[in-house]
């Protein structure tokens, strides 16, 4: 037997939340289908001996005009506005003062250079100035910003990005993955359920799951890109240029990986440590978040994929990545 909606929402993260809030109360009778067995997607907020963590997504970027942000007011969740401690070293640690001068100088002409004169390739590795003595300090920023190296990021990608955002990043101290949560709850949701074929050569979608089908009017995909590309779900009739689209629009990589902090007492809340300048792969570390005992540590892009790599080479079965 056939279950029969007028929408089916394909994904219970941050988008398909949001698709689900926006039907509610519209008359529709719609259902969200989530492959896996909580919502939230890449935003995952666990309790850690009474600390919230967030190993996803943890901060509301361009805040003052994130849509998050007037639901997180709306539902009474805390959000604390203080200035991000990015872009400042603690202490000066291995990182002088005329270092970081230089580096931010660097930065800002190879910035300049993309915006004025972008390489033809739209490869922004492209746009390095080899004698630069700080590439691999910009190498290190483009992980933590866009999730991926210069090698593999588009300038206009990139510039898309930039002229969108405001600036403004602020956090959610109770886990941006608790605030999806509470968004979702009053909506019908069906956990553990993959959506593996989506047929529409009939006057109604033919939706196969893996807990059975459903028939619907119309269906919204908010799903990632890397799920559409490998094919996980089916489409009939084929949607060829649709996921050639998503098979050329890859996700970036970043990693977190949270550290106690014995002595916390020594060290002023809120405090930003980047790594190794001079290297590509450096972390980036946030020390005492929230004033909390511990580092927040990031790596993201070439940075994320050596740490991954080195794992699956220590721990094998550690190889799969989604």
């Amino acid at each position: 037997m056939t279950d029969e909606v007028d929408v089916v929402i394909v994904g219970a993260g941050a988008s398909g939340i949001a698709a689900g809030r926006r039907l509610a109360g519209s008359g529709l009778h719609f259902l969200i289908a989530e492959a896996g067995t909580r919502v939230g997607g890449r935003a995952l907020t666990v309790d850690a001996e009474g600390v919230r963590l967030d190993l996803g997504c943890g901060w509301l970027h361009s805040g003052d005009r994130n849509p998050w942000t007037r639901l997180a007011q709306d539902r009474g969740a805390v959000i604390d506005r203080t200035p991000s401690a990015w872009g400042r070293q603690f202490a000066d640690l291995g990182f002088t003062p005329h270092e970081q001068e230089a580096a931010g100088a660097a930065f800002e002409t190879f910035d300049r250079r993309l915006r004025e004169a972008p390489p033809a390739s739209d490869c922004a590795a492209d746009a390095l100035d080899p004698d630069c003595p700080w590439n691999a300090y910009i190498e290190a920023l483009s992980g933590y910003i866009n999730g991926v190296g210069l090698a593999r990021l588009s300038v206009s990608d990139y510039l898309a990005y930039e002229a969108a955002d405001t600036g403004v990043n602020w956090r959610l101290p109770d886990g941006y993955a608790t605030l999806i949560a509470s968004a979702a709850a009053d909506l019908p949701i069906a956990l553990d359920t993959a959506v593996t074929r989506i047929d529409r050569g009939g006057p109604r979608l033919h939706i196969s799951t893996s807990r059975g089908d459903l028939s619907a009017r119309a269906a919204i995909v908010a799903v990632p890109t890397s799920i559409l590309a490998r094919g996980d779900i089916a489409f009939a009739p084929a949607l060829d240029d649709m996921l050639d689209a998503a098979a050329r629009l890859p996700l970036g990589l970043a990693n977190k990986l949270f550290l106690a902090l014995d002595g916390s007492e020594d060290v002023p809340a809120d405090c930003h440590l980047l790594g190794n300048p001079h290297r590509a792969e450096t972390g980036s570390y946030y020390l005492r978040p929230f004033g909390r005992p511990l580092i927040e540590a990031f790596y993201g892009g070439v940075g994320a994929e050596t740490l991954e790599d080195d794992a699956a080479a220590r721990w094998p079965p550690l190889r799969s990545r989604n």
